[in-house]
């Protein structure tokens, strides 16, 4: 039975990239007064198997809305199922957090 679940999970995980390049992506905040939000992402191999590992820095204001609050940070690392819904778009998810690929482009960015 393990060995079932083990085939599917890999299953899921272990198509190649396409759409999503490996790389640091600094996305714009909505306020300038914010850092840029920091995406890496690296493609693991795991005996012969591609595994994207995704590490996210967010940066928000602790009241949101009001720029005169303090910055605070958020940080997310993890393994990334991919799903891929025409050619050359993937989407990476970690946890809550969504990632849109269109070729080259990180769609979610905002450079």
């Amino acid at each position: 039975m393990k060995r079932i679940f083990a085939i599917a999970f890999i299953s899921l995980i272990s198509f190649s990239a396409a759409a999503y390049k490996d790389g640091t992506y600094n996305c714009k905040n909505r306020s300038v007064k914010l850092p840029d939000n920091v995406y890496k992402i690296q493609t693991l191999n795991v005996g012969g198997v591609s595994i994207p590992h995704v590490e996210v820095t967010l940066y928000f204001f602790s009241v949101p809305r009001d720029e005169n609050s303090t910055i605070v940070d958020a940080h997310l690392k993890g393994l990334a199922t991919v799903s891929s819904s025409a050619k050359d778009t993937e989407t990476l998810q970690v946890a809550a957090l969504n990632l849109s690929f269109e070729g080259d482009t990180f769609t979610n960015c905002r450079k």
